[in-house]
Formats: C-alpha cells, structure tokens, sequence
C-alpha cells in the first residue's frame, strides 16, 4: 500500500506478476487507489490514466467485469469501453476454443452454467490434464478459478491427501469459499467420469456450512475410494485421453 504510483504502476504492468486470478489485481488495485487518494475524482483520474490501461480487462471473469462496470471509482465512459472491448476478446477466444494465457494461469479454470434464476444454483465443471495431476504428489494442492452464487465467491480444490501414516495416498476433491463474512449453507454433489460409460456419475451428496474463519470448505479425501497409485495408473479408468472430467453441482440454501 505504500509504494508510490510509478511503482504500482511499474509492478502492475509487469508481465512477469505471478497471481491466481486477474481479478486480485483488479482489487487491489482498487484498494491501493483508496488507500493513496481519498478524493474520488482524482483517484478515477490516478485509475483511469495510470492504472487500468495496463491491466488485462479480458482476463478478468465475467463476474468482475460485471463489478468494474459498476464501479464508482472509475470513469464510466472508459469503463464502458473497456469491459466492452474485454467481452469481445472472451467471445472471439470461444469461438476458436483457444486461450493460451489463461492457460498460464496457476488456478485451472472452469466451466460454470447457472441452473436457477437466483444464481443460487450451478454445474461447475473442472477439467485436469494428468500430467498436472501428477505433479500434486504426495502432498500438494490445486485451486480452481473461482466462481459465483449470489455474490459469493466458491473454488474447487483437488488434492494429494494422506490421512493417516498407515493409509496410502489418495486423490481428494474439496468446495472452498473465500471472503466469508457470514454463515452460508450450501449443498454440493461431485460426479467425475470415467473410462467405462463416459458419462457423469455423481459420487456423493454433502452439505456444508461456511463461516467467517472458516473457508477451507469441505469434501471427500478419497474421491473415487482408491490409492493414489491406482489413481493415476496409466490404465486408469479416471482418465478419458489423458484428461480428468470433474463436475460438482453446488446449490446454497435459503430461508
């Protein structure tokens, strides 16, 4: 918060900034405006002259974009043109089925389709390559991008778990919320496919309930109830061309 606007500004358009998402720099540097220049217009001027030029609007997710178009501390003439022109880059991208820089990014992305009008209701589909798989042995982790339902943020984490000294490795699937500042239940079902019917089968129903302190969410250790060893087997039947299909459908609960 306390470098100065030529440093921000230095370590924001770096193409070497390692984050998970874009999103996290676009709120930071949101943070760091307010934190420098308490006065709104010349922090939208410091924002709109400085800082947002350089940020990767197209990298951002739909959700962001969508919180950026609303956003009082930035213009809404350059806002426009902006989220505009980073909606075109997503919609080109999925027509040719190609992103290479998302591919950079450390959190794999998702697929999401809202199943209710509230968006308290969705499929999240998470993809993984077994070679990436591989490399969570014995004891490493992965979150996804994240996704959203009724404003709260949710990921995926797939694991390398070893619950006891005696009991081997496993593949774990776990859902995780962040920035939790009240109680909010949810109900989730995970489903992978497999080698032998090509199709989802849902593994297990579960509810959970996310508090302040408490986002590290919940799930299952040994997702398909078997080593790891057989997990990631050449002949595994988890694996459909060398990719790992997982799908959790995630619904929060209202009163």
């Amino acid at each position: 918060m306390a470098l100065p606007l030529s440093g921000i500004k230095a370590v924001l358009s770096s193409d070497e900034l390692h984050v998970g998402l874009e999103d996290a720099v676009f709120d930071f540097a949101l943070e760091w405006a307010h934190a420098n220049y308490p006065n709104l217009e010349e922090r939208r001027e410091i924002l709109g002259s400085h800082i947002f030029p350089v940020r990767r609007f197209s990298r951002m997710s739909t959700h962001k974009l969508k919180v950026a178009f609303e956003c009082e501390d930035m213009d809404p003439s350059l806002t426009l043109k902006w989220v505009a022109r980073a909606f075109i880059v997503k919609a080109e991208e999925a027509e040719h089925q190609h992103c290479g820089t998302e591919c950079a990014y450390k959190r794999p992305p998702l697929k999401v389709i809202q199943l209710a009008a509230n968006h308290a209701k969705c499929l999240v589909f998470l993809d993984l390559r077994r070679e990436d798989c591989a490399t969570l042995f014995p004891t490493g982790y992965m979150k996804s991008q994240l996704f959203y339902l009724n404003g709260y943020a949710f990921f995926l984490r797939v694991q390398c778990i070893k619950n006891k000294a005696s009991s081997p490795h496993s593949f774990g699937l776990f859902l995780g919320m962040e920035d939790v500042s009240d109680s909010v239940v949810t109900q989730y079902m995970f489903a992978s496919r497999s080698e032998r019917n090509k199709e989802f089968r849902t593994i297990q129903m579960m509810e959970y309930t996310f508090d302040k302190g408490n986002t590290r969410g919940y799930g299952l250790a040994n997702l398909f109830n078997t080593p790891w060893t057989s997990f990631i087997a050449d002949d595994s039947p988890h694996f459909l061309n060398g990719l790992l299909h997982l799908r959790a459908e995630v619904i929060i609960k209202t009163h």
